[in-house]
This record gives C-alpha cells, sequence and structure tokens, in this order.
C-alpha cells in the first residue's frame, strides 16, 4: 500500500514538472505593448518638455549662483593663499560646474587651456569665467548645445583645481 501512494506521489512530481517545462516563458520584451491613447501620449509628452524646462531654468540659476560665488572670491585671498572659506565656495563653483558641463554631455577636455601665473590672475579670471557662463547659459534654450558653454564649463573646473593648491 505505501509503494503505491509513494508511486503515484513520484508520478504526479513527474507530471508537474512536465507540464510546467511545457509552459512558454515570457519576458517582460516579449509582451506586447497595449496601444497608447493620443490624449494620453500627449500628456505624456507635455510632461517631457515641462520637465526639460524645469531642467535648464535650474542649469541658468546654478550658473548665476557660481558667478555670485565666484565674485566673493577675491575677499578671501590673505596674501598668497586663500581662506579656508574658500573652500566651501569653491566645491560649489565645482558642482555647478560639473553639473552644467554633464547636462550638455561633455567630458573632461584639456584642449587650449592656459594656466594662470598667480593666485589672483586665477580668482579674476573664474570671476570672468562664471559670468561668462551664466550669460552664455541665459542666452541659449534647452534645444542648444553651446561649444562655448562645454569649454567654459571645463575651464571653470580647471581654475577650480588650480585654486584648491592655493589653500
Amino acid at each position: 500500500m505505501k509503494l503505491c501512494n509513494w508511486s503515484i506521489w513520484l508520478f504526479t512530481c513527474l507530471l508537474g514538472l512536465t507540464v510546467m517545462s511545457a509552459q512558454p516563458t515570457y519576458s517582460q520584451d516579449d509582451k506586447k505593448e497595449e496601444p497608447v491613447s493620443e490624449g494620453f501620449a500627449d500628456t505624456l509628452k507635455r510632461m517631457q518638455i515641462k520637465r526639460a524646462e524645469s531642467e535648464h531654468k535650474k542649469l541658468i540659476k546654478s550658473a548665476q549662483q557660481a558667478a555670485e560665488i565666484a565674485e566673493k572670491l577675491p575677499t578671501d585671498i590673505s596674501g598668497e593663499k586663500l581662506d579656508h572659506a574658500a573652500e566651501k565656495r569653491l566645491k560649489e563653483i565645482e558642482k555647478a560646474a560639473k553639473q552644467i558641463r554633464n547636462s550638455v554631455g561633455s567630458s573632461n577636455d584639456e584642449k587650449e587651456f592656459v594656466p594662470p601665473k598667480d593666485l589672483k590672475e586665477a580668482v579674476e579670471r573664474m570671476v570672468e569665467t562664471s559670468k561668462h557662463l551664466s550669460e552664455q547659459m541665459e542666452k541659449t534654450s534647452r534645444h542648444l548645445i553651446s561649444a562655448t558653454i562645454l569649454v567654459t564649463s571645463n575651464d571653470m573646473l580647471r581654475l577650480v583645481k588650480i585654486l584648491r593648491g592655493y589653500l
């Protein structure tokens, strides 16, 4: 009797495994997308446009803040060094420059950069470069990729590295 129950249980398990292996497997790629209504597609498109516009506004604001912070750097000069208060400002400027550079699709580029001779020149160039970047960001739309913005953001990052050497 036990042998009969055992064989029925084994047969049921084998039958179950056979049925499970015969079932087709589906991945997410195999699923067919259901048609999206036209109104829903329009709403999604408008949301994407608004998101892109808000991101562009954030970048403009970030560039303006970097310019304001850079204008305060000359007050941090003491002799041939920068005060420790400048370190926080440099981090904020670097963050803004990286954010802008990454959003427009640039990478770290070492072309045509002449390093400043001393601390005073480096600070002056940072102020000028950040103002220039802010002006260029305000002039461009979110649809445009400006080579000037790419170069300027890279220059700002290089100047941040140089100025950190004076801390």
